[in-house]
């Protein structure tokens, strides 16, 4: 025949879309042809078409049917995914930030979720049907935290028709987000064991930071499984967390703090070779101490090699006195403090009971204490038996400490000092502390001896083991004899 159509095969069309200076237009449509291509009915061979000479295309149709999505595949464990098109695309046109992914085919429906990319890379970059993507970690952690694409029945991809266009600028057919996003096809899950990167401790504030490398599930967080350790490997001074108080109250994302209560942050601090400096602060965490929201197990850290902290806060808060009682029975002085104190610190002069909260207001009605003996260890809360001086000190001021409304307490800096050093904040004489539970004396006071002087000056001493009200005495009531067990 004199006319031939040759249809193009797919890769050949698309080959020929990959070179953009090529077959835009008549001015960029020529042929060659060499004298093997045909040969007429007589055997004679084509006269050869040579570079120089190549003929021009007499007509052109350009390419007007716009690029459509054939598939998709996503691989949420390496971070990628991969867009399939009918023919060659621009791959550099791709806006990323109008790709959305959704958790259903539409997102209108209540309870489902979307998440449009902030941005993205290509893992190529040469012109292809199929478009190989990357997303950013931020994007990624975000679909994770979104709990959208960690399945393949939710992963669903929509874009508007600007997304992308072809080699010949022809926009893309849209996938519309309500009742048309496209189905992920291949589908790999996120199978990767989460990992801490780093962490950060701070004594002051009581506060656990934990960086990892995805988005993990802060409700699976199991507090109680977090040990603190002082070195690299063990032997080592370690403290696990106990209090059901110390919890996370942050969103499931790549960095979570843990809130240390006070309970356990007082325990730590009793330990004195434990999270006192940078080189004394590690962490071990088990595999089952959290998941990522793919239900991954963490990465274990073990006790061998437990890993040091990156920043670490040192206690810088000032102890407080919170409350305390005072027992006069037991002439006992329990101390509460806002955290552990180092009770070899403690000295006691810097103590002073008052009649009233202003001690500067009255004259007479204030006691410094002259010392006393320490009953507990490095703690929260501290038990102090007075000096039995002080005890029948008080006694003897009349109208100091005879209920709760008549003892408070004032204290300088230089009372004890916290476990990092720190000073206590002073309670002024003009403000000074009620006491929170009092008891009153009621134990019988006991004599302790007496001695008669029967000179010039007949006189009878008597000496009891706490002060006595003197207006109270009936000598009527004494009866002396001349032996412990008198005759009847």
């Amino acid at each position: 025949g004199l006319v031939f159509d040759i249809i193009l095969t797919i890769d050949d069309l698309n080959d020929m879309k990959r070179k953009t200076g090529l077959y835009t237009g008549l001015n960029t449509s020529y042929i060659l042809l060499t004298a093997d291509f045909a040969m007429d009915m007589f055997g004679n061979q084509l006269n050869a078409i040579e570079n120089g000479n190549a003929f021009q295309a007499g007509s052109f149709q350009d390419d007007s049917t716009p690029p459509q999505l054939l598939d998709w595949s996503l691989d949420i464990d390496a971070g990628t995914f991969v867009l399939t098109f009918a023919e060659t695309v621009d791959v550099q046109s791709l806006q990323f930030s109008q790709l959305t992914f959704q958790s259903s085919m539409n997102v209108s429906s209540g309870g489902n979720e979307s998440y449009q990319l902030t941005g993205g890379s290509l893992d190529a970059g040469v012109d292809d049907t199929r478009v190989f993507v990357r997303f950013t970690d931020f994007d990624l952690n975000r679909l994770k935290t979104e709990r959208i694409a960690l399945t393949a029945r939710t992963a669903f991809l929509s874009f508007p028709t600007t997304a992308l266009h072809d080699m010949n600028q022809r926009y893309i057919l849209a996938q519309e987000s309500d009742g048309f996003a496209r189905r992920v096809g291949g589908y790999q899950s996120d199978t990767s064991a989460p990992a801490l990167l780093n962490f950060n401790l701070s004594t002051n504030s009581g506060q656990l930071w934990l960086q990892f490398n995805e988005t993990v599930d802060v409700a699976s967080l199991l507090t109680g499984q977090i040990t603190l350790q002082s070195s690299a490997s063990q032997p080592a001074t370690t403290y696990r967390l106990r209090s059901p108080l110390s919890q996370s109250t942050s969103a499931d994302w790549t960095g979570i703090v843990v809130d240390i209560h006070n309970d356990d942050l007082n325990e730590i601090k009793k330990l004195p070779q434990l999270a006192v400096s940078p080189s004394t602060t590690h962490i071990v965490l088990p595999a089952t101490a959290l998941q990522d929201t793919s239900q991954n197990y963490l990465a274990p850290i073990g006790g061998s090699a437990a890993q040091l902290v990156s920043h670490f806060f040192e206690d810088k808060t000032q102890p407080e006195l919170q409350s305390f009682d005072l027992d006069l029975s037991t002439e006992e002085l329990t101390l509460r403090f806002s955290e552990t104190i180092d009770v070899s610190t403690i000295d006691l002069t810097a103590a002073t009971f008052g009649q009233i909260a202003d001690f500067d207001s009255i004259t007479g009605s204030t006691l410094p204490l002259s010392g006393g003996f320490i009953s507990s260890g490095d703690a929260p809360e501290v038990t102090v038996l007075l000096m039995t001086p002080d005890v029948n000190a008080i006694k003897l001021l009349y109208q100091l400490a005879i209920d709760g409304n008549t003892t408070f307490l004032s204290v300088t800096p230089s009372l004890l000092s916290d476990m990092n050093g720190n000073a206590i904040v002073e309670i002024n004489t003009t403000a000074a502390q009620q006491v929170l539970l009092y008891t009153a004396d009621t134990v019988p006071p006991t004599l302790a001896s007496f001695s008669l002087d029967m000179d010039a000056t007949p006189r009878l001493s008597l000496t009891f083991s706490e002060v006595v009200d003197a207006s109270s005495l009936l000598p009527s009531e004494l009866i002396l004899q001349d032996a412990s067990m008198a005759s009847t």
